[in-house]
């Protein structure tokens, strides 16, 4: 063999430079992220799937409802046993803005111990496409009905014993519960949550265990212990004492679960524990084991949380290469800020009174977008005063920008509606389809203005105007709604979901910034995505 040959034998293969490209750290590293997400997702169905067994009912009244029943559980054979050895009935109610997604964990651990468990969206919640409207009279609201039709369905389906029903509520659902349980003298017991209104009906409610959390408000906190107190007969209950006698129905109890808050006592295992042991004596349960508290499907949520996170990095860099690329803009960030702040101040006064965007029929997101938009008018109105918008530019790129915007919320959607299944259901139904188009029309005046005004200059410095432009808007709103200034029925526990959504946006816009800056297309994804987010987690006032 020649020199020659022999080089030619030993020689490397050139490597391509595209597949160079395709194998860089950087792509590597985003179809990592990109996988372990899509595990986390896959891994969260099957637990979902799984569990206790449960499916889901439509009850009369268009009422959508999940059925949980214990995993050994006999009630869908040919011939059902007799009412004796059927188990009890729970029927589980949940709160404000909440559906029965947030209420799963609590009730796969009673199911999972034993216990047959209906748990319903209520009118204008979830899936429930019936409109939301306020308290009414007693035992007279479209929230009382809707426990009234899920107590029926369990006396009449073959499957739990309807001598030994029992409701539960959380919250807004706790006070229906508390007004429904005083009209139902067949209850074998009721299960008041960080909540209840008054006692007001006919009838003593059976068995009732006032249960709140040590972080809940300081009303919830002293109208439970009112209550429990004028049901125990005393001057003030004990916390942990049961009063009363359970095979007369009148047994009382009064618990306060440490270190948590009004939504966390929902996952609380404490909570859970003492609801079943509740339950166990009001119902006559033998049990003859420890109570079983397992669902791991919050921590799969966490880290499926924090891998979409991560994800929205490369994410938002593809996106942006799909649209038009912006030339950047140095200096006058920190005036964008205060133009900003600004105009949602300037903004309040003129939302205060009546909403103008009452036609959303969204409870909340009414007066949240009158607010955004309105500021956006202002904001507009400021950069058109200052010549600061190139319509030439965002006319000559509308169509590759509104195709990476449909693509970027149509991944953002199908992926966020997996991922909080456990906590909230995120789809549409018709009546939120059209509440969310129309918040993302008056959001987008606002979040353009706000990424023209505020991002700025190199990626850095951008993206920490952008964060402290974000947090300016839920100090504003949350200030403003504490003040009682402005009429948004947003309390101190929707901090966290705008700081999570909020995160959400900066990463996202940070990402497609550092790529092609297309303002144009930051702005739309982001009024899509709060105005989806909103519509689709507060309750409902139309119908379709």
């Amino acid at each position: 063999m020649t020199a020659s040959q022999k080089s030619e034998v030993v020689m490397p293969p050139a490597i391509d430079s595209h597949a160079a490209a395709i194998l860089s750290p950087g792509r590597i590293a985003a179809a990592i992220l990109a996988l372990a997400f899509l595990t986390a997702l896959a891994v969260l169905a099957r637990q979902e799937n799984g569990g206790p067994p449960h499916m889901d009912l439509e009850l009369p009244g268009n009422e959508p409802a999940t059925l949980y029943t214990p995993r050994n559980f006999a009630g869908f054979s040919v011939t059902p046993a007799p009412a004796a050895e059927r188990p009890a009935g729970v029927v589980l109610v949940h709160g404000y803005a909440a559906d029965r997604a947030g209420t799963s964990e609590l009730a796969r651990r009673i199911a999972q111990n034993g216990y047959v468990v209906l748990a319903i969206d209520g009118h204008g919640h979830g899936a429930n496409r019936n409109p939301y409207t306020d308290f009414g009279a007693p035992g007279k609201d479209a929230l009382s009905g809707d426990i009234r039709n899920a107590v029926d369905i369990m006396r009449a389906l073959p499957l739990a014993d309807p001598a030994r029903i029992v409701v539960i509520g959380h919250s807004m659902g706790a006070g229906a519960v508390l007004d429904y349980a005083q009209a139902d003298k067949d209850l074998a017991g009721s299960v008041m949550v960080s909540g209840g209104r008054g006692l007001w009906g006919v009838e003593r409610p059976r068995n009732a265990l006032i249960i709140f959390a040590e972080h809940d408000s300081k009303w919830t906190r002293t109208s439970a212990a009112a209550v429990a107190a004028k049901l125990a007969g005393v001057q003030q209950a004990e916390l942990g004492k049961v009063y009363g006698d359970a095979d007369k129905g009148t047994a009382v109890e009064a618990i306060e679960v440490p270190r948590v808050a009004h939504a966390g006592i929902l996952h609380s295992a404490v909570a859970a524990n003492d609801i079943i042991r509740w339950l166990d004596g009001i119902t006559g349960t033998k049990r003859t084991g420890a109570i079983v508290l397992h669902d791991p499907r919050r921590a799969t949520t966490a880290v499926a949380l924090l891998l979409f996170l991560a994800v929205l990095i490369p994410f938002g860099r593809i996106c942006g290469a799909l649209a038009p690329a912006w030339e950047r803009v140095d200096g006058g960030g920190w005036l964008g800020l205060g133009i900003v702040a600004g105009s949602l101040i300037a903004a309040i006064p003129l939302v205060a009174t009546v909403s103008p965007a009452a036609f959303l029929s969204t409870e909340g997101g009414d007066e949240l977008f009158s607010w955004l938009g309105v500021a956006g008018v202002i904001l507009l109105a400021i950069l058109a005063a200052r010549n600061s918008i190139d319509w030439r530019r965002i006319a000559a790129g509308i169509g590759p920008t509104l195709l990476a915007g449909g693509i970027a919320l149509t991944l953002i959607y199908a992926a966020t509606v997996q991922m909080m299944v456990a906590v909230h259901r995120m789809s549409f139904t018709p009546e939120r389809l059209v509440a969310a188009c129309f918040s993302t029309m008056l959001a987008l005046p606002f979040f353009f203005g706000f990424e023209t005004l505020v991002r700025r200059g190199a990626i850095g410095i951008s993206t920490l105007l952008g964060t402290l432009g974000r947090v300016m808007i839920i100090v504003v709103l949350f200030g403003s709604i504490d003040a009682g200034v402005l009429p948004i029925g947003f309390g101190p526990a929707y901090v966290g979901l705008f700081v999570v959504m909020f995160a959400m946006f900066e990463i996202f816009a940070a990402s497609v910034y550092s790529g092609s800056r297309n303002l144009a297309l930051i702005a739309i994804v982001e009024s899509a995505w709060i105005g989806w987010i909103v519509s689709a987690w507060m309750p409902i006032k139309i119908f379709i």
